[in-house]
């Protein structure tokens, strides 16, 4: 192999800030960043945070209640840690991952994705059971509730339990914990929330191993430099050359669409969120008053043509036991 050469002719006399092959801080070439120092930090504290928030969320399903309504809040860290661990990632290349840390990155994201799939199903269905067994009690305290005021209309005594308050939130709760009390022990361990708990676990314990495994002293840096190949491609013609440093600029600088604009980077940055988030704003407040007086066009038809329908289309507790009062008499 020969010593590498610089095509980029005149970078050294302009004085490019960025030029990065001396430097063990960044690197930079073709107008990319693939390494920073300090985001290597950012990038270990966010891979703390995906473990401890795993264990957080391990810790959670094994102390009972109330530590247990934490596993959800511990979970959506979780998942929010890996987001952002990933996304640091990408500023901390020097010379890629070995196959066995991609395998296991693999698993990390497939069990994640898939376990996160599971707790959702495994929720709705809860959930649909939950509301059908509430619904029957709401039904029963109605019933209740009717019969008590048609009575104490006569004098006589209330023929119906003692009717409780009732929150709906904790009630809703409580049921929720009463279908899975009653579950089997098949049932439990051959059920969407098991599969997610098995998962979530294989997915932090690949997590755990990799901050075992890897180097935290702190002397991370920039170490490489990207050179072409070779080789004869579509973006160097490099065959029985010698090796050659990738430029600091891309040949097509002036072309990309963020370096046309007067602040570039910034401008485009600005563009990208401001821009969408104004538009987005102003296509919802259109949508919602448009949708308001559709409803309130839609309700006050409803109300003339059909006044003696709304105590049926929208019925309340007690609209229906004025009813029933009314009917009596």
């Amino acid at each position: 192999m020969n010593a590498c050469t610089y095509n980029h002719t005149g970078d050294a006399a302009k004085g490019y800030p960025y030029d990065s092959r001396m430097n063990l801080n960044y690197t930079y070439s073709l107008d990319r960043l693939s390494c920073v120092r300090q985001v290597w930090f950012l990038h270990i504290a966010f891979a703390y945070l995906v473990t401890l928030s795993g264990f957080a969320c391990l810790a959670t399903r094994i102390i009972p209640h109330p530590i247990s309504k934490w596993h959800a809040v511990s979970g959506r860290v979780y998942i929010l840690s890996m987001l952002w661990c990933m996304a640091t990632a990408m500023l901390v290349h020097n010379t890629g991952l070995p196959i066995a840390v991609l395998v296991s990155f693999f698993i990390v994201l497939f069990c994640l994705t898939v376990g996160w799939i599971c707790i959702k199903v495994h929720q709705y269905a809860s959930r649909m059971r939950a509301v059908t067994q509430m619904q029957t009690k709401l039904d029963y305290l109605f019933e209740q509730m009717r019969l008590k005021t048609l009575d104490s209309r006569d004098g006589q005594e209330q023929p119906g339990e003692h009717i409780q308050p009732m929150n709906l939130k904790n009630a809703m709760e409580s049921t929720m914990r009463d279908i899975s009390a009653k579950q089997s022990w098949t049932k439990r361990m051959f059920s969407y929330k098991a599969v997610h708990g098995m998962l979530m676990f294989t997915s932090w314990i690949n997590i755990c191993g990799r901050m075992i495994g890897s180097n935290q002293s702190g002397d991370f840096t920039c170490h490489t430099y990207p050179v072409y190949k070779q080789l004869d491609s579509s973006k160097f013609q490099g065959l029985n050359k010698e090796l050659t440093f990738v430029p600091l600029e891309d040949p097509k600088h002036s072309d990309l669409i963020w370096n046309k604009l007067s602040g570039q980077e910034i401008t485009w940055g600005l563009l990208l969120s401001v821009v969408p988030l104004l538009l987005a704003f102003v296509c919802g407040a259109c949508w919602t008053r448009v949708n308001a007086s559709n409803i309130k066009r839609s309700s006050d038809s409803e109300s003339k043509t059909k006044p003696a329908e709304l105590g049926t289309r929208f019925p309340m507790p007690h609209i229906e036991l004025k009813r029933h009062i009314m009917l009596r008499d």
